[in-house]
């Protein structure tokens, strides 16, 4: 996405900028994974990536985005909550 928008509105400079910085913490998260980290180092980077994912959309809803860059948004946001959900590890419950 970041390749293709053009920044010539200031939405998409504003864009680019909030979406090199959910890359960044993409490239974090992939090397917490590569590196075989632990749990816990792998959930703080999928909880950071999906609050960067919620606020760029939370923040996309109220601008004058245009609707194919909101839905490119919404579904990253899906996919950064699955993720979320597969890495976030629950605190154990008493039995």
């Amino acid at each position: 996405m970041i390749r293709d928008l053009a920044p010539a509105k200031p939405w998409q400079r504003h864009l680019l900028i909030r979406l090199a910085r959910i890359d960044q913490k993409i490239q974090v998260l992939r090397m917490t994974i590569a590196l075989d980290r632990g749990v816990a180092e792998q959930s703080a980077a999928a909880i950071q990536l999906h609050a960067s994912l919620a606020s760029t959309v939370a923040e996309l809803v109220k601008g004058r985005t245009d609707v194919t860059t909101k839905a490119a948004m919404r579904f990253a946001l899906g996919l950064g909550k699955r993720v979320r959900e597969a890495l976030v590890v629950s605190a154990p419950t008493d039995v």
